[in-house]
Order: structure tokens, then C-alpha cells, then sequence
């Protein structure tokens, strides 16, 4: 059983076993085996922190761990670029849009996801100011994220309608996390991505076809003014019986 850890997220990441030693006594057979589970720990604040114990059951025993203390350290501020996101570790960055072509008024998803190890960490989205700035008018909403365990990816998603029409190119998002092995802060941009907005068909009232009108023939009811239906009767030739 997991401990919940203040200041900290901590997910299960599978289980181990390796047989230790086999034996046996006639029919009986003994075997000691060791079970290591695996629990991945991301601090969310720097300072001291504490894993509490955690407990173990099998077969009616119980036994608990020791508490595990750990110092953790902030990334420096030296060298920090505004484009950083709080991820430490490697990753990669890449952008999309979905459709790649729309018209105007309608809407697309732009998604930009950061990949590896760092994914775990960040915990701010990236600047996308430039998008409002586009020439095609883009009206921007935050939607929320996606994030994925296993293998670790973080998808920050924004929904995008354009209200002018023409090509465009989203620009590209830059995105920094901190590298441990080298201590120095990466910066990876993603590629720009084209979107095409067409313009909504505009009413041609020419294009309307009424047809042709119906002409009256005798015999048939027209309504009066009271709204009773009357019958047209033909008119007698002048000079007829």
C-alpha cells in the first residue's frame, strides 16, 4: 500500500520478482522468492521531503518500510528562459492541427506535445500570444490537457476559430526544460504549421430558380375575398342561343 506524499506525486510503475533459493523435504517443495514493486516520485516543490512507510500484507503478515527523507533542489534561476516550462530531464516537442483546412467561423484543435522523461515535470503551458496576432483573426480557448503515464507525454490543447479567411502558418512554440546531466537549460521550437481558411460561399440570389408562374384557367375555384371558393364560369358569345 502506497502512502499519499505531500508535495509530491507518486505512481505505481510495476513489479519485480526474482527467485532467491528452491529447496524441499520429500514432496514438499520450498521456494523464497523477493517481489520489488516500483513507485516513480515527482516532487512538486523544492525543500526537504518525507515518503512516508509503506505497508506490505502477505499471507496474513504485515510489515512496513522505513520513512525515506530527500533534499530536493530547485533548477537555478541563472540562465532560467521565459519559455520554461518546470520539466526536468529529456524531451522533445512537436505541434499540430487538426484539420489542416477550415472555413472561416469554423474551429481546429492545435495541440502541442512535449515528450520523455521531462513531460512529468511541467507544470505551466507555453506562450501561445501569438496566434491572436495572426492575420487570419484567430480567437483562442484553452482545452484541457492531455497527459499520458506510460510513455510519459504531456499535450497542451488549444481550440482555434477563424474569423478572416486565407493561408496561414502557426508560428512555432518554444519550449524549455531543464537538463540534469548537463545542468543547463534546453530550448526546442516546433516546426510551423500551415493552415489553410477558406471563405463561407456567399448567397447569389440570381442562382434561384422560381420556376414559371401558372396561369389561371376557367373552371377552376379561386377564393374571394371572404375566403370562399368560387368557380369561374365561361362567358356566353354575343349573339349565341
Amino acid at each position: 500500500t502506497a502512502p499519499d506524499v505531500p508535495g509530491a506525486t507518486l505512481r505505481y510503475a510495476g513489479t519485480d520478482m526474482k527467485p532467491l533459493s528452491v529447496g524441499g523435504i520429500g514432496d514438499t517443495v520450498f521456494e523464497r522468492s523477493m517481489y520489488r514493486a516500483r513507485y516513480r516520485l515527482v516532487p512538486r516543490r523544492p525543500g526537504a521531503l518525507t515518503v512516508p512507510p509503506f505497508t506490505a500484507r502477505v499471507d496474513g503478515q504485515k510489515g512496513t518500510s522505513e520513512p525515506v527523507r530527500l533534499t530536493v533542489r530547485k533548477p537555478p534561476e541563472a540562465g532560467r528562459p521565459a519559455e520554461f516550462l518546470g520539466g526536468v530531464g529529456r524531451f522533445e516537442v512537436e505541434a499540430k492541427a487538426t484539420p489542416p483546412s477550415i472555413r472561416s467561423g469554423q474551429t481546429l484543435d492545435y495541440e502541442v506535445t512535449v515528450t520523455g522523461p521531462a513531460a512529468r515535470g511541467v507544470a505551466s503551458p507555453p506562450d501561445v500570444s501569438r496566434l491572436e496576432r495572426l492575420p487570419a483573426g484567430f480567437r483562442v480557448e484553452r482545452r484541457p490537457d492531455v497527459v499520458t503515464v506510460e510513455p510519459p507525454s504531456h499535450t497542451f490543447v488549444y481550440r482555434l476559430r477563424p474569423t478572416r479567411a486565407g493561408d496561414v502558418t502557426l508560428p512555432p512554440v518554444r519550449v524549455a526544460l531543464f537538463d540534469p546531466t548537463t545542468s543547463r537549460y534546453l530550448t526546442k521550437a516546433t516546426p510551423g504549421v500551415p493552415v489553410r481558411v477558406t471563405d463561407v460561399p456567399r448567397f447569389d440570389p440570381s442562382s434561384l430558380n422560381y420556376g414559371t408562374p401558372q396561369r389561371e384557367t376557367s373552371g377552376r375555384p379561386r377564393m374571394t375575398r371572404d375566403g370562399a371558393a368560387a368557380t369561374r364560369r365561361p362567358r356566353s358569345r354575343k349573339g349565341a342561343a
